[in-house]
Order: C-alpha cells, then sequence, then structure tokens
C-alpha cells in the first residue's frame, strides 16, 4: 500500500486532489511556456508538482540554460550517430575479414597449396552494385548478355552481380598463382572482364567460361582446368577459384 492511498485512508488528504491553479506563477509563465526543456520538481511540503526556480533567474539566464540544454542534446545525438557508425564501419570489416579467414582455411585443409594447382580468392561488397543508374557502359564492359539476364532477374541483383565480379577477379588471380614465376600476363586493372563468363550449370554450381585473351593466357600456361565457387555473407560476395594442371 502506497503512501497516498494511506493518507486517504487515515483522513489526512484527499483522495482527489483538485488543481485551484497552475503549477507556476505568473511570472514563471512565459519561461515555462517558451522553453520546450521545463520540467516541473515534486514539492513535498505542498505534495504537488511545481516549476520551481525560475522567478530568481534574469531572462539572460533562463536563454542561456536553455541554450546549454540544447547543446548538450545535441552533443548527445552526435555522439550517438558517431558511436552507431563506428560499429557499423566496424561490423562490416569484421564480416569481411572472418569471410577472408574461413575462404584461406578452407583452402589449406583441402591443400589447395599444391603445386599442380593455383587458387584465387575475392571479397567484394555488394553495395559496390547497389545503384547501377548511369554505369550501363561499365557492366556491357564486364559482364556477358547471358550475366546480365541472369543478375538482372535474381531477386537481389546487386549480390548478384558482386558474386560474378567476386568470381571474375578470383578466377584471374587463381591462373596467376598457378604459375609464380610468369611475369605479368594481364593487360592491367582496367582491363574489362567480360572474356571471363560466370554462368549457372544444371546442378546450380557456378562454372567459368574463358573466351579472347583470358582463354590465350589459360592455354599458354598449359592448365586444363578451372573450377570455381561464390559464398555470401551478409553485406558480402566472395568467391574462390582453383585453376589446375593435367593430373601426370
Amino acid at each position: 500500500m502506497n503512501s497516498h492511498v494511506q493518507g486517504v485512508i487515515t483522513g489526512k488528504q484527499v483522495h482527489i486532489q483538485v488543481k485551484n491553479e497552475a503549477p507556476y506563477s505568473s511570472a514563471q509563465e512565459s519561461n515555462v511556456y517558451l522553453d520546450p526543456t521545463a520540467r516541473a520538481e515534486y514539492d513535498a511540503t505542498s505534495r504537488t508538482w511545481r516549476f520551481g526556480g525560475a522567478d530568481s533567474l534574469t531572462a539572460e539566464e533562463n536563454r542561456r540554460l536553455r541554450a546549454e540544454k540544447r547543446a548538450k542534446k545535441a552533443k548527445a545525438a552526435a555522439d550517438a550517430a558517431a558511436a552507431s557508425k563506428k560499429t557499423t564501419e566496424m561490423h562490416s570489416a569484421d564480416s569481411s575479414s572472418t569471410l577472408l579467414t574461413a575462404i584461406n582455411q578452407a583452402a589449406t585443409d583441402l591443400g589447395l597449396a599444391s603445386k599442380n594447382m593455383g587458387m584465387g580468392v575475392d571479397v567484394e561488397p555488394v553495395a559496390t552494385f547497389e545503384n547501377l543508374n548511369g554505369r550501363e557502359d561499365f557492366i556491357r564492359r564486364n559482364f556477358t548478355d547471358q550475366e546480365m539476364a541472369y543478375c538482372y532477374s535474381a531477386p537481389h541483383p546487386a549480390a548478384s552481380f558482386a558474386g560474378r565480379w567476386a568470381a571474375k577477379e578470383a578466377v584471374i588471380k587463381a591462373i596467376s598463382s598457378s604459375s609464380p614465376t610468369e611475369p605479368n600476363l594481364w593487360k592491367g586493372a582496367g582491363a574489362p572482364l567480360r572474356e571471363i563468363e560466370i554462368f549457372m550449370t544444371t546442378s546450380g554450381a557456378p562454372s567459368v567460361l574463358l573466351s579472347g585473351y583470358p582463354l590465350q593466357v589459360f592455354k599458354r600456361l598449359s592448365l586444363s582446368k578451372l573450377s570455381v565457387s561464390i559464398s555470401h555473407s551478409g553485406d558480402f560476395a566472395a568467391a574462390q577459384a582453383v585453376a589446375s594442371f593435367q593430373q601426370e
């Protein structure tokens, strides 16, 4: 039983206290109305809520106090936004790092460090392909008509494009790492990736079709087999590719 109910039962106070005046004085009225941060305080003597302290403050002091309150609120909001952004960035970085670690560990477990093969791993943020407005030339330069048709019809086109882009990059790394003593085989970072096509087999697994210059490099190194896999984890797409020589 709380003190109010006890007071009513003992007759020390009425059950419902009807107010006959505002909780602020005439001198406080403007400050209370114009200050959205003004708060009433409980007065134990009169057993009611009142706005206190404003009578003794000058208009300038009230303005200063209101400005300080607003500044504190703005700082708190800015700190919260910065903390949220930092957490998001850390989460994204951790996700990418964890994904790469898992892929590299899987490669080690599978014994892909063998001299008879090369391996490539790549991770691409899905956000890279979220907004494709005005980037049609870039898409056509790096993806075949079949790849574009597949990605645009997928439930999440950006994730599909990111997965295929990561696979193409992984294929280049796999072919390059298969013969580490060879000089740089590629035409540079700006070369189109359209001639490395990633398509889906009847089983649903991705596969690679080379043409043009990438196919020439593949044959020059006497490679015999190329396989690729694509994974998605949150905001990232990851791919690993294996380029193999003919087993003797």
